[in-house]
Order: C-alpha cells, then sequence, then structure tokens
C-alpha cells in the first residue's frame, strides 16, 4: 500500500522518535511512504497521485481543516484519513468534516491502533475497488450510503446490501432496536430495479392486533363497522415496489398463514372481500428476536420462516464494531448541531473510550439521545467524561409549585403515578417504543400499556 504522511516537521527528540515509531509501523505494508509537512503539501501530492491513506497530525490541520476536508472532497478520491492527535480534547471542527474521516488516533495508543487500521484500510480499499464503479458517490471513508462505520462487519454489510439489492431474494434482517434495520431495507429498495415503484413499511410492534389484518390486507366496503368506504392494504399499495415488514417475531400466528399465502401464490384477498388479487412484491423482512426459538416454542410458523429466512442479513450491535463509535459520536454531533446555535468546542477522548464502555442497548438510537443530553446540559460545549456521569444522575422529582415533573440531581419521594409515567417514557424511548419489548420490559400486557400510554399521554 501507498502512504501519504501529514507530518510536523522535526524539531526536537519527541518529533524525531514519532516519525520513527509511525514508519516503522507503516512499512511492513507500505510499498511506499510519501512525507509531506503541511497540509497544502499533503494536497498537492493527492492531486497529482493515487494513495491507499493519508496519515496526518492534527496540529498541522487546526484552524485548515474545514477548509481542508472541503479541497479532499473536491479532489474526490476518497481516501481515508486518519487524524492523529495528543490531546486530551478532540477539536468540535472534526465534526463538520466527518465523512473523510477514516480513523482517530490518540498517539499514546499508535502501537495497539496502527495494526488494527492496516487491516481496516486494506478492507475498505478493496471494497471501494470492487463498487466504486456503481457506487462511487455512496462510498466514503466513515461510511456508506446512510451508515456511518468502517469496521469489518460493516464492510460486509455493505457488500451485502449491494449484492441482494441485484435480485429479488426474500431478506430476513437481523438485529437489536435501533441498530439500523429500516436503513439496510431502504437501501436494498433504493438500489434494486424496483425503485422506481414504492416502499412501503410496517412495523408490527405499533399496530394493535385487531388492526394489523386490515392493514396488511385492505378491506371493502362494509366489512366491519366504520368501514364506508373501501381501503387498499399495504400489500396492494407495494404493488410492482416492495414492502418492509418490521419485528415479523410479533405477528400472530393467524395472519402468519396468510402471510405464507401471499408469498407462494402472490395474492391477496381484501377483509371483507370474496376475491383474490394479484401483487407483484419484494418481500424484507425484520426482528430483534431469535425466530429459531419462536419456531421451537410454536409462536413461529417454520414454513413461514424458511419462506422469509432466505438472504439473512445480521447487524452487529455498534458495541461490538471497534472504532464505529467514534465516527457515529462525531457523526451524530454534527446532525444534532447544524441547525442549532450550538456548536461543539471539543470531545474529550474519555468521553469516547467510556461511551464504548456502555451497554447501549438502543444501539444508535441510544446514542443519539445521551448526545443530545450532553451538548443540551454542557455548560461549556467542552463535552466530557463528567458531563456523561452528571446527565447519568438524572432522575424524576415533584416539582413542589405544579403538578409538572422536572429533572433534577438527588431525587426526592415522588408519587407512584408519576414514577409510573416516568418509566413507561423511559422504555418508551430506551426501546424505540417497540411496544411487545417495552410491555416485557415493564411486565405488563400490551393492552394495559396501550391503556397507560393514553392515560398519560404517552
Amino acid at each position: 500500500m501507498r502512504y501519504l504522511l501529514g507530518l510536523i516537521g522535526k524539531n526536537n527528540k519527541d518529533e524525531i522518535q514519532f516519525h520513527s515509531c509511525l514508519k516503522a509501523l507503516l512499512k511492513a505494508s507500505a510499498s511506499e511512504i510519501t512525507e509531506a509537512h503541511s497540509a497544502s503539501s499533503v494536497l498537492s501530492y493527492l492531486a497529482i497521485d493515487d494513495y491507499d491513506a493519508i496519515w496526518i497530525r492534527w496540529p498541522l490541520l487546526k484552524n485548515l481543516y474545514t477548509n481542508f476536508c472541503h479541497r479532499l472532497e473536491v479532489i474526490n478520491k476518497k481516501v481515508p484519513l486518519i487524524i492523529m492527535y495528543n490531546d486530551k480534547q478532540i477539536s468540535g471542527e472534526i465534526c463538520l468534516g466527518n465523512n473523510m474521516v477514516f480513523s482517530l488516533i490518540h498517539e499514546k495508543q499508535l502501537k495497539e491502533t496502527v495494526p488494527i487500521l492496516i487491516n481496516r484500510i486494506h478492507q475498505f480499499n478493496q471494497f471501494k475497488k470492487i463498487n466504486d464503479h456503481h457506487q462511487k458517490k455512496d462510498i466514503r471513508p466513515n461510511g456508506y450510503r446512510k451508515f456511518v462505520g468502517n469496521d469489518e462487519s460493516m464492510l460486509k454489510l455493505y457488500s451485502q446490501i449491494i449484492k441482494v439489492a441485484k435480485t429479488d431474494f426474500s431478506v430476513l434482517i437481523l438485529g437489536q432496536s435501533g441498530s439500523g434495520k429500516e436503513i439496510v431495507a431502504k437501501s436494498i429498495h433504493r438500489l434494486s430495479h424496483r425503485n422506481k415503484s414504492p416502499f412501503i413499511s410496517l412495523n408490527y410492534a405499533a399496530i394493535p392486533e385487531n388492526l394489523l389484518e386490515s392493514e396488511l390486507f385492505g378491506y371493502e366496503k362494509g366489512a366491519f363497522t366504520g368501514a364506508q368506504k373501501a381501503k387498499e392494504g399495504k400489500f396492494e399499495l407495494a404493488n410492482n415496489g416492495t414492502i418492509f415488514l418490521d419485528e415479523i417475531g410479533d405477528l400472530a400466528l393467524p395472519l402468519q398463514g396468510k402471510l405464507l399465502r401471499v408469498l407462494e401464490d402472490h395474492t391477496i384477498e381484501r377483509l371483507g372481500g370474496t376475491t383474490t388479487k394479484k401483487v407483484d412484491i419484494r418481500l424484507l423482512a425484520a426482528t430483534n428476536k431469535d425466530l429459531n426459538q419462536l419456531t421451537e416454542e410454536g409462536k413461529f410458523r417454520a414454513d413461514l420462516f424458511h419462506r422469509l429466512n432466505v438472504i439473512p442479513i445480521k447487524l452487529l450491535p455498534i458495541r461490538e464494531r471497534g472504532d464505529d463509535i467514534t465516527l457515529l459520536v462525531l457523526h451524530l454531533i454534527a446532525s444534532l448541531t447544524k441547525n442549532a446555535e450550538l456548536k461543539i468546542k471539543s470531545i474529550s477522548y474519555e468521553l469516547i473510550e467510556k461511551l464504548k464502555s456502555f451497554p447501549l442497548n438502543g444501539n444508535v438510537r441510544e446514542l443519539e439521545n445521551i448526545l443530545t443530553r450532553l451538548i443540551f446540559y454542557s455548560e461549556t460545549l467542552d463535552l466530557s467524561e463528567d458531563d456523561l456521569d452528571e446527565i447519568s444522575t438524572i432522575d424524576v422529582v415533584e416539582n413542589e409549585s405544579s403538578d409538572t415533573v422536572d429533572l433534577k440531581i438527588n431525587p426526592k419521594i415522588v408519587p407512584l403515578r408519576d414514577v409510573e409515567k416516568q418509566a413507561i417514557s423511559d422504555a418508551l424511548n430506551k426501546l424505540d417504543r417497540h411496544i411487545t419489548n417495552v410491555a416485557d420490559a415493564l411486565e405488563i400486557s400490551r393492552g394495559t400499556l396501550y391503556n397507560k400510554i393514553k392515560e398519560y399521554n404517552l
């Protein structure tokens, strides 16, 4: 591989030692190493030659970063950019040009990080080489399309999306809540030959069971009380396009049989109807449950499972995606502050390391929620691990002057009704309003949960 290094001039022993260490680590995988000693020199070299990665020290980019990234994108070679820094705080500037960032390395961890990065750079460049002709505009050093991440598992995911999009195979997307299952489905649709036709999405967990059949299959006029005119169901609306059935594991057994019929003979029958209609759809389904286990327990039809599980695609939780959390933090902060007056000054390296050890069961959505709170509660807009400790202690207390609930530190005793409301609200947010999972976590029935949501106006 050919590397372009942006290094500070050799002014002292520390600089000489750092340069020697970096080049020694890169030497085994490098066919050529080119040195530059300013941001403009790096861009000049890149404009006239091809490199597999740029390794650059942050002091060369400080106060020049935004312009550097703009020019880098104009050159448009999408070369992985690895920024090396030695401060406790990462500049908030990096959030503004995060698309070009492949990785951030703290110089103290050079020896541990560089060998891992070399392998990732090779994998990314292979992925880019294979797919660049058709996917050029979608591939970025920090991810692909709407995805952020260049971990090995994500590069594999991107390849699977591109490959399966060229077919009409049924796909079962597996992953935890908030891991991006719907983004996978939308990407498959938009890369497929059906992209000019509708993409229809349905989340079983968000719809009461008694309404699901009419949502899926539609109904004829007079099919039930209140059916004053006929209505098309999701399958008809998705004709010639793609239908995405989210949380398929929550589908009741009677409807599983009807879904199987759609997959086998491509026909549907509206509720209250007497005739069948042909539909031409591509089915994508998703779940965060173990369908194998549900099948063994008799809660999910084995024949339907085999029909759905033609091409399984699995998304890993973000805590298992290595350094992707760093890239996600940069991306989410940029997104959260894009249209706000709040501009993050810096982000603590220790904060990002701490986030890597968080359970983050809600994955990207939970990470976004945490970062939103960090930004809101930070007084200096220099985000640190101390801010994370502070928002972790926030709880619900009674506001003595009103009937509302305030968020403060050191909670007092509160009425049981307020505790219940907050518990349900927290569970809904943490579990992405997945009704079945929320009900299970709170150990109440779905019906009780629906009533509580209505009662508390949640």
